[in-house]
């Protein structure tokens, strides 16, 4: 669905403004390292978890594209208001509130997937929306790097206040996003709109099958979660703090950082995606996928070495296509495991739950651990981030499953 790909496009960008501006916000607002750990992990991930569960149960129970239209204008306005932040408490408030409405998208676009597609059309219909946290993140730094490059004395935006670079990041990457959760229900048929009341209390199941599924009936899906919570801790040290370390340690300007680095994100991330949708769509079942999985993960360990060690950007570039590329066939299919095991009917609250243990309780620890490590620690940022995401990946490799027994899959019995 193209619409639910730019919407998460926006998202992402909205998500990705700050780790561009982490510099100038730093010098204007006097935020310490710590600080903005806990703004990139703990404020946003936290905020996103917690958005999680209250959205994955009204996306069970009620208008799908509706909800996501609603989220997508709260979002995008709570972004634009970042760019007013007068200091760390506004910005903090304004990242969760960003956090928490954008929670509601994901469950409800999986959810018109499974409802709408065959089996074995939705890893493929997966993995074409996870294209959108390259293109996001790309855009956001492109953008980013352009406005601070072209208007960062520019007259009419100092008239309205703008007069620092990263409130104009805010401001225009937040605006697009109110438009378009505006026509979203407009061009989005939600099939479950004619249903009866009753008919809408039997699709949406109570909380405890579902838990039952996801953590009580075998090791499977649990051990998966923890895997891919790790995996989360993992890459968001790194994609968080990354920028920040070619302006602080290889000496790139925002505006050349944005562009180069949003570049190469971007292309890494769609041909990583884009390859792995066609190897989806010649076997796309659940053990291939875990398989699929766990292979990268182990590829990507020399990666996770050397990007943080080294600081030619002739290096960096070609290293850093290849992390983009590789995480992105892991971020392609990373729900599907869900889809393939849990009823389309409770995927709303199954998918709640998995953001709240992969993204809140792992989100925000990776980011905030690198910004402590360097506070109190007095270690350099890419030392930093080797310490707290190789950390993560191994317990990542160690965790997750390669394959599923037929007697751990989940079935939730609709009646609750």
């Amino acid at each position: 669905m193209p619409l639910f790909l730019l919407s998460y496009t926006i998202a992402q960008a909205d998500k990705q403004a700050l780790n561009l501006a982490i510099a100038p916000i730093q010098q204007d607002l006097n935020i310490s390292d710590g600080q903005i750990g806990l703004l990139q992990g703990a404020v946003f991930a936290v905020a996103f978890s917690l958005g999680g569960l209250p959205m994955g149960w009204l996306v069970d129970r009620g208008n799908r594209a509706v909800l996501a239209g609603g989220c997508i204008v709260a979002w995008s306005l709570a972004t634009a208001m970042s760019g007013l932040a007068d200091g760390f408490a506004m910005l903090a408030v304004c990242r969760a509130l960003t956090a928490f409405f954008e929670a509601g998208l994901a469950p409800a676009a999986y959810s018109l997937f499974s409802a709408k597609l065959f089996p074995e059309e939705r890893a493929r219909a997966s993995a074409t929306y996870m294209l959108a946290p390259f293109l996001g993140a790309g855009a956001a730094m492109i953008g980013g790097g352009s406005i601070g490059a072209v208007l960062p004395d520019w007259p009419f935006a100092a008239q309205f206040g703008f007069d620092a670079t990263w409130r104009l990041i805010f401001l225009v990457i937040g605006a697009p996003g109110i438009l378009l959760g505006l026509i979203l229900p407009l061009l989005v048929r939600d099939v479950r709109t004619r249903q009866t009341a009753r008919q809408k209390q039997e699709a949406g199941p109570a909380w405890r099958p579902v838990i039952s599924a996801l953590f009580e009936r075998g090791g499977f899906l649990r051990n998966y979660q923890f895997a891919m919570a790790l995996y989360v801790a993992f890459l968001t040290s790194y994609i968080t703090w990354y920028p920040t370390f070619l302006i602080r340690e290889v000496g790139l300007t925002i505006a050349s950082t944005g562009i180069i680095a949003g570049s190469v994100y971007m292309v890494g991330g769609i041909v990583g995606t884009v390859f792995t949708i066609v190897q989806m769509r010649r076997d796309g079942s659940l053990d291939r996928v875990l398989r699929w999985i766990k292979r990268t993960l182990i590829v990507l360990v020399p990666l996770t070495v050397l990007l943080p060690l080294t600081s030619s950007i002739w290096l960096l570039a070609p290293l850093y296509l290849v992390f983009a590329g590789l995480t992105a066939t892991v971020l392609a299919v990373m729900v599907v495991p869900l889809q393939l095991t849990i009823p389309a009917h409770s995927q709303g609250k199954a998918i709640g739950v998995f953001t709240l243990m992969v993204t809140g309780a792992a989100g925000s620890l990776g980011p905030l651990a690198i910004g402590l490590l360097t506070q109190h620690a007095d270690l350099p940022l890419g030392i930093a981030m080797l310490a707290a995401g190789g950390s993560a990946l191994a317990g990542a490799i160690l965790l997750m499953p390669s394959q599923s027994r037929s007697a751990d899959l989940a079935t939730i019995d609709p009646a609750g």
